[in-house]
Parts: C-alpha cells; structure tokens; sequence
C-alpha cells in the first residue's frame, strides 16, 4: 500500500467534488444549512436533571441525540503551516457552536449525542465532551500521558482512549476513562513487538479505535505508512483476534462483522468484511471510492472503476443489494475513521459528507421494502 493511500484513509473520505445526480435515499431534515447563524462558542455543561438516577445505564442513541453533527476545518498560520483545528457543532433545534484547538487534536463520533476531541499542547492532554444538542462540553484532564484518540464507550463504562508516554511517547494501549474523571483503568495492551515486526510495522504512525454499537467488541487498527495490523477484542471474555495486512482504514462495525477497506493503491478499493472471530475476509464491494456504514447492518458503498460512478446498499445480514442511483451534491459516504466530520443518524441510515465538508444523515432503510429489480443481487 503506498503512502498516498494511507494517508487518505487515516483522514477519512477525500473532501472531492464527485458529479452526481438522481439519489433515492432523503437527506435528514436535522441537518443545518450554511446559512446558520455564527457559532457561538461553547459553554460548560450544568448537571443535567436526573442524571444521578441514570448513572450505570447504558447509553443508547434515541431521537433527542441522533442529528447531532461536527466538521473540522484546517486553521493556518502565516507561514501556511498548521496551527489548529476550527470544529464546528451542529444539531437539530440547537444554534451552532464552535470549539478551537490545537494542531495535536483528534474527533470521534458523536456517539449517544457526544462528541469526544482528544486535544494535546505539549505539557497536557484533554478529553473535550462536546454535546451539540446543548451547545456545551464537559472536560476530562489526562494526568501523566498524552491522549492521541477517544471515543465513547457505547457500554455505559466512560470513555475509551489511546494513550502515550509523555516522555518516550511508546504506546500505552487503551484505557477506560470515567467521565467524572476517577481511576481509569488498561482495556488493551499495546500491540507485541513481536507481532508488529511480523506484520512489517517498525513503527506505529497512527492509531484507530473503533467500537461495536453495543460495546461488546473493541477495535484497535495501528498503521505505518504501508500496512496496518488491526485488533478485535471481545470485551466480555478478553479474547484478541488479529488481522495482519491485506486491508486498509476501518470503515466501522456492523453487529459481529468489522467493515474495512482492501489493501490497495489509491481508490478505488474493494470493501472487506471480517468475522470479530477471525477467519478470512469476505469482499463485499469492489472498486469502491468510499464507503459508510449503518450500526444495524448497512454498507452504503459508491463504486466506480469508469466513466459511471453510482452508489449501492447492501445488507450484511440478509445479503440484498439494492442499486440507489447517484449521489448528488458530490457526496461522499462517511466513514466511522473520518477525521474531518461525523454525524449520529436513526436506524438503517448512514452519513455522508458533502463537497463543502458539511455532514449529512441520508436515510435508505426505505429501498430494502421495494420490490427487487433485476440488476440486484445476493451476497455469495
């Protein structure tokens, strides 16, 4: 795999103008247009009404935290180099609201209404809560270690976050985080020594972590420039399956399945499926320029090896393929490892994200009621 790929997975979808037209599936109405009034900055979050009684629940996305969006935009200093991020935050019935950092700052989510922003200046490491339904963010101060990437643990337990040395910046692995900021505790180990040099990592570039929907299942991908090694954890016995090469970014899990890119120079690339319990991969899509997935059993893929480029919906479960046009507005999927925008969606609908970095929700649970057309197919 070349560096240019790589580089282009860890920073999610291409922000490209893609020519389309024709699209069957909706777009939300949640999502707010640019012609939303300037941001507010974000405020700190009060205690919210009932919250105690809530306490040890686990979280799930209902209608009053789905829609909730954020998208990032590079701030430059005047020698062009990068100086920070402007992320901004968006849902529905709130004003937007924007949050500034540092240039060593990665978002995930939003998962359960939340998005997290891992934000390191070089002397300490916090973990922003940025809850766009409220236009506010709660803080998580990391003492004694630099926290590269955090995400919502969907099982109720805190936040799971990537952690380095401070002073010789060697891997910590993942750790559980409690959102009032207690004890935290090791999930994963970093990865063997041994198993990176089988793999052909000398040194870990960037890593990923992802987790399933319901928090049963946990997975870390490290990557050099050329290939990844990539971990599924069942968090219920401990047990580590490991995938080694042959594959790209994460795209996101899809109940016991973890969804990825193929291995390959540039795009378009295939889309592989793997069992969290090993075994070797399903390809599931070929040629594919960009791909998103659904927590209930989607894969929303835009292929194109030539001149037609067109967007399909596949169903892991049953297998059905339903052809859906062209994406209009030069849309991308939005996959769960974008670096550059996310949004939370309902059941059976995936996020994209628009030529102008403004995310989406574009419902196509609705095409699999239609009747079947000749050009779709089954899964093998």
């Amino acid at each position: 795999m070349t560096s240019r790929h790589r580089l282009l997975a860890l920073l999610g979808p291409p922000l490209v103008a893609v020519l389309m037209t024709g699209l069957t599936v909706r777009a939300a109405p949640w999502v707010l247009s640019a012609s939303q009034p300037k941001p507010n900055p974000l405020t700190a979050c009060r205690p919210e009404a009932g919250r105690a009684a809530d306490a040890g629940r686990t979280p799930v996305s209902t209608p009053a935290t789905t829609g909730a969006w954020w998208r990032a935009a590079l701030r430059l200093d005047t020698n062009g180099a990068l100086s920070g991020w402007d992320l901004t935050f968006g849902a529905q019935g709130s004003r937007t609201s924007v949050l500034r950092v540092g240039p060593a700052s990665v978002v995930a989510g939003p998962r359960n209404g939340v998005v997290t922003v891992a934000e390191d200046d070089g002397t300490a490491s916090i973990i922003h809560l940025v809850k766009p339904h409220r236009a506010c963010t709660e803080e998580i101060n990391i003492d004694g270690a630099i926290a590269r990437r955090a995400v919502i643990d969907p099982a109720g337990g805190g936040i799971l976050v990537h952690l380095l040395d401070r002073e010789t910046r060697s891997d910590l692995g993942i750790w559980l985080v409690p959102e009032d900021g207690g004890a935290r505790s090791l999930v994963l180990p970093p990865p063997d020594a041994s198993v990176l040099y089988e793999t052909g990592i000398e040194r870990i570039w960037a890593t990923d972590v992802q987790a399933s929907a319901d928090g049963a299942y946990l997975a870390v991908q490290s990557c050099d420039p050329e290939t990844c090694l990539t971990r599924i954890q069942d968090r219920l016995s401990g047990a580590v399956t490991s995938i080694t090469g042959g594959h790209g970014a994460i795209i996101g899990f899809v109940g016991q399945r973890l969804v990825a890119m193929g291995e390959c120079d540039g795009v378009p690339c295939p889309v592989l499926s793997f069992g969290v319990a090993g075994g070797p991969p399903t390809e599931i899509a070929s040629a594919v320029i960009a791909a998103a997935t659904s927590a209930d059993g989607l894969v929303v893929a835009i292929a194109g090896s030539g001149p037609e480029t067109t967007i399909e919906a596949i169903d892991l479960e049953s297998g059905d393929r339903h052809s859906l046009g062209s994406l209009a507005d030069g849309a991308l999927p939005l996959a769960g490892s974008s670096r550059v925008a996310g949004i939370e969606t309902i059941p059976r609908a995936v996020g994209v994200i628009r030529a102008d970095g403004t995310p989406e929700a574009l419902d196509v649970g609705a095409s699999f009621h239609e009747p079947a057309t000749e050009n779709e197919g089954v899964l093998p």
